[in-house]
């Protein structure tokens, strides 16, 4: 089977070369910007500064008015005039989960660990029965990980001693998740929240799995419970993780970690209506510190129009004092000073919730999907890189920082674009590594340039020193980018030139006098090709092959073609000249402009740079219809009508070459128009082309007398000679009426 040689395949192997290059750049990144596999820590820390730069540029987001979630704090007020020192009579919590009950609350949620038995007897009852009367309640409780690990590692059989493996199991027992009342009302929920590696708070689990129960199981998170109690599912019921999401009955949770989803956070502590946790017990049965000192019963509790404000609503009750240290850092922050970025983690609750009830979520890429996408924009990058390097200055230093720049703004604009898809779309995507990309693939893009230059530079010294001229070879050297090798189609023009009657010439001569002609003949015509930017092809005997427009682009290649063949023409004159008539030397040259395939063909060890097509055939054609009409140049129709302005033609006839079917217009070459006698000849061939018209139209009678005029003027003008002989063929034997004037040649 036929091997495509290295050069035929450089397109392909470029492209190989600049996907592996993006290949082994989108890896590297993944590798150390994503936490799945390497995740460098300060990159990943980058990363989240990023998100948190997203939040604080959109702002905060107005949830009071639409959201069905109010807060209950437990404050530096409530401490106040609650008149019982902290932790308060489990009676007082019996009272707030009464009273928001009665003012028909959907979901009661304390956000509070009941780790300890009441002093007072029968409170812990009280509360107990208020629970389950509510039938609406939530309760907090806290799984200790460190048990959790030792649970797992006794189960393992990884702890070294036997009371290893019982104090696993004692925990095991014993355990009530730091609230005594995790069993008063269906199952418990989790108040566990994961932390970022800057300590800062972003994400949320949505369960959690425990051994510490008789049974392991998968518990679900406070403010998923919530989610749970106000849309009427069962209390276990657990978000399921899936692919790329977490499944609560149906409301897809976009995952942004395999155990996490990051939280859509609206604002700080002000985002959600709170208010005072005294206040919700203040009514006729309890005494606050004021009403105490003052005497006067305020029951704020039994206005009416406050009760209302916790119908049908969800109920969040935490800690919101200072000292009590239950904030967090987290990635919104209002600028204001240092350290505003905190919420309370009451308040962090309420944003999950809200973000599950509205479906307001906030999603990452598919990881496929991201996969694919760096691949395609390292792709880009490296060919826009390409494109930059591609610009021929002197000074290739300001190309670079040309590169330099674009990446920076590329940087830039990465960072703007995550911004723009966080607000508009509420889409994350990763700066970090999308950066990264970028700024590797630009010293990829770099380094392989680099490398290919060096070895191009070497590549084209060897392939064209002896194709074409030693100016083009340093152009080539100063633009590798204008060399396309491997098969490529490309507009040209292409010569093929031939020693008219050479056999009989070469029987005249020794082989060392024939040697020593031709090569003195082919080094002449050699330079006029070279001269005029033409490729030399090749040498076929005692005929040359050359073409314009590749290696490197040439605008007027029609007309340098052209004029290589005058001066070709010129040249064989004083050759003549120098043989003193010996031999009657005549250069027949065929010229044919066209679409045409360049680059290297032949096997591996061998090959040439040529070119292949229907106009490379055309033109070899066209040199041999110079033996029909005794003419010395024969050009294409293309050809012609690109150089008319500038040269002399005549039109010699429609023919239909060997080996084509589509019949072609041919035209004689006269000469440069600035050459007189070029221009002294063309005056005369008023004649012919009168004559030419009148055959066309079978005028024969009136063609023949044009075309003996045009002898008379131009006694050696074959190719009126040529009609002549035609005309009076036709004359005698009138063609049929299907007659189109094509003539077809029967010869090469």
């Amino acid at each position: 089977m036929f091997k495509k040689t290295e050069f035929k395949n450089k397109k392909w192997t470029d492209l190989l070369v600049s996907l592996s290059i993006c290949f082994t750049v989108v890896v590297v990144t993944l590798l150390i910007t994503k936490d799945t596999f390497l995740g460098i820590k300060p990159l990943r820390e980058i990363e989240l500064k990023f998100i948190d730069q997203r939040f604080q540029r959109r702002g905060e987001i107005n949830v009071k008015d639409s959201t069905k979630i109010v807060i209950v704090d437990i404050n530096d007020e409530s401490y106040r005039q609650i008149p019982y020192g902290w932790p308060w009579p489990r009676n007082i919590f019996a009272k707030l989960v009464n009273n928001l009950t009665d003012a028909g609350a959907r979901v009661i949620a304390i956000d509070i660990q009941f780790e300890k038995e009441d002093n007072v007897p029968g409170n812990d009852q009280l509360f107990r029965d208020a629970i389950k009367k509510s039938g609406r309640v939530v309760l907090a409780a806290k799984t200790n990980f460190v048990i959790e690990d030792r649970i797992d590692r006794a189960l393992k059989g990884e702890l070294g001693s036997s009371m290893g493996k019982e104090r696993a199991i004692v925990h095991k027992q014993k355990e009530n998740f730091d609230n005594i009342f995790c069993t008063a009302d269906s199952l418990i929920s989790f108040v566990n929240i994961p932390e970022d590696i800057d300590q800062t708070y972003r994400l949320y689990t949505p369960f959690i799995f425990t051994r510490q129960t008789e049974k392991p199981m998968s518990f679900p998170t406070f403010g998923l419970a919530v989610v749970n109690k106000y849309l009427g599912l069962p209390a276990g019921t657990i978000a399921l993780p899936e692919k790329r999401y977490f499944d609560l009955n149906g409301i897809k949770i976009p995952a942004f970690t395999a155990t996490d989803f990051i939280v859509n956070l609206y604002g700080t502590s002000t985002a959600f209506m709170h208010y005072n946790f005294y206040e919700i017990v203040d009514d006729k049965d309890v005494k606050t510190k004021d009403e105490i000192d003052y005497g006067e019963d305020l029951n704020t509790w039994d206005d009416p129009e406050y009760r209302k404000i916790f119908k049908d609503k969800i109920v969040l009750i935490g800690s919101t004092s200072v000292e009590d240290k239950d904030f967090l850092s987290v990635a919104y922050t209002k600028g204001e000073r240092s350290g505003d970025n905190t919420i309370f983690g009451i308040d962090y609750h309420a944003n999950v919730i809200q973000n599950i009830l509205t479906r307001n979520f906030l999603y990452t890429p598919n990881s496929y999907a991201e996969f694919v996408f760096y691949i395609l924009l390292s792709g880009i990058i490296f060919f826009l890189s390409n494109s930059i390097k591609r610009i021929r200055i002197r000074r290739k230093f300001i190309l670079e920082i040309l590169n330099a720049a674009a990446v920076i703004l590329l940087v830039f604009g990465v960072i703007e674009l995550s911004v723009f898809v966080f607000i508009k779309f509420s889409y994350i995507i990763s700066v970090v590594s999308t950066s990264t990309i970028i700024i590797l693939t630009y010293f990829g893009n770099t380094a392989y340039h680099f490398l290919k230059e060096r070895k191009q530079n070497v590549l084209i010294k060897g392939m064209f020193s002896h194709y074409v001229s030693h100016n083009v070879v340093d152009q080539l050297l100063a633009d590798p980018d204008k060399l396309k090798l491997g098969g490529e189609k490309k507009n040209l023009t292409i010569l093929f030139a031939d020693i008219a009657g050479f056999t009989t010439f070469s029987e005249s001569k020794t082989p060392e006098e024939l040697v020593k002609f031709i090569n003195s003949f082919l080094g002449e015509m050699t330079e006029i090709i070279l001269r005029n930017e033409g490729t030399l092809d090749k040498y076929l005997g005692d005929a040359i092959m050359a073409f314009w427009g590749a290696p490197l682009i040439v605008e007027n290649h029609a007309a340098l073609a052209c004029r290589t063949a005058c001066e070709m023409q010129e040249k064989i004159e004083e050759i003549k000249n120098a043989i003193a008539g010996s031999f009657d030397l005549r250069f027949r040259i065929g010229i044919n402009t066209g679409d045409a395939v360049v680059g290297n063909v032949g096997g591996e060890k061998r090959f040439d740079y040529t070119v292949i097509g229907d106009s490379v055939n055309l033109a070899s054609r066209l040199e041999g219809v110079n033996k029909e009409f005794g003419t010395n140049i024969i050009i294409g129709e293309e050809t012609s009508r690109i150089i008319e302005n500038d040269f002399f033609i005549r039109e010699l006839d429609v023919v239909k070459v060997k080996g084509k079917k589509k019949p072609t217009r041919v035209f004689e070459l006269i000469g440069m128009k600035e050459k007189e006698k070029a221009a002294s000849k063309f005056a005369l061939l008023d004649d012919y082309f009168n004559g030419l018209a009148y055959y066309r139209d079978k005028n024969f009678k009136k063609a023949l007398e044009c075309f003996n005029k045009s002898i008379e003027c131009l006694p050696s003008d074959t190719p009126s000679k040529v009609y002549i002989e035609r005309i009076n063929y036709f004359i005698t034997n009138p063609p049929g009426g299907e007659w189109d004037g094509v003539f077809e040649m029967k010869t090469k």
